[in-house]
């Protein structure tokens, strides 16, 4: 008999939801997540409305809004910084619910705390070293000085986009092709106030270069803000715990001389 129905090899948003689910449902279900504490990164922290509704379905939005969530009811469209009109989301889709945001570590602590509520073996700060596929496949992991190989009858790789389990088990990695194109537009002799992008430098044949992404003709000039390695050296912002932009405006003016 292998010692679990399930073993989930991540214990984020994914692996924790679908553990919830399952041992609502009475399967022997062990999560196994790396990290002691969840830090915070780059990520998502935005449901669409339909990811909402699906967030219903599956059982974790009351766990979402109750502990971390927050429901934005408007989104504003804005253009050279005007706003072309305010859409309320909960009436124009068809999930017909507004989107949600949070932040992640939250919502990862928060959907492990039901997991584990909900009858799930949570084990934190336990590193997967090995998933062994077949009839009863077998995860080896190491935690605490020590190593162990369990079995399953179902192993889940919800360790993400960078999964060791997804190379473990031989699944080939496939994308779609690109689907929407953003690109920025050049609007000349207007007195629309400027726009607000990035631009960097890189050292390359014995010189630094400007790279400006978004403009075909040079500007009278550029307003440095920050310097750094890339954008977690640089962020506008950092913020720890949850945080709601609620405006952002930036006014630049030239200096004569």
């Amino acid at each position: 008999m292998p010692d679990y129905d399930i073993i989930t090899v991540g214990g984020g948003l994914g692996g924790a939801s679908i553990a919830k689910a399952m041992a609502e449902r009475g399967a022997p279900v062990l999560i196994i997540e790396r990290e002691a504490k969840f830090k915070d990164r780059v990520r998502g922290e935005w449901l669409a409305p339909w990811g909402v509704a699906e967030a219903r379905d599956l059982g974790i939005y009351e766990t979402l809004i109750s502990d971390c969530g927050y429901h934005p009811t408007g989104w504003d469209t804005r253009l050279a910084g005007n706003s072309i009109g305010v859409r309320d989301l909960a009436t124009t889709t068809t999930s017909a619910v507004h989107p949600m945001t949070f932040f992640h570590p939250s919502a990862q602590e928060a959907l492990l705390d039901a997991a584990e509520k909900a009858g799930a073996e949570v084990r934190t700060g336990a590193r997967v070293v090995a998933v062994r596929p077949g009839a009863t496949p077998s995860v080896t992991l190491e935690g605490n000085g020590r190593s162990e190989s369990l079995t399953a009858r179902l192993v889940i790789g919800a360790d993400g986009r960078g999964s060791m389990v997804r190379n473990w088990g031989g699944f080939e990695s496939k994308e779609d092709s690109d689907q929407q194109w953003l690109a920025g537009v050049l609007i000349e002799n207007t007195a629309a106030p400027m726009d607000f992008s990035a631009w960097f430098e890189v050292y390359l044949e014995g010189r630094w270069w400007t790279f400006d992404a978004r403009h075909n003709t040079p500007r009278i000039g550029r307003v440095l803000m920050a310097t750094g390695r890339d954008a977690a050296d640089v962020a506008i912002t950092t913020c720890f715990g949850g945080a709601y932009l609620k405006n952002f405006v930036v006014v630049t003016e030239e200096v004569s001389g």
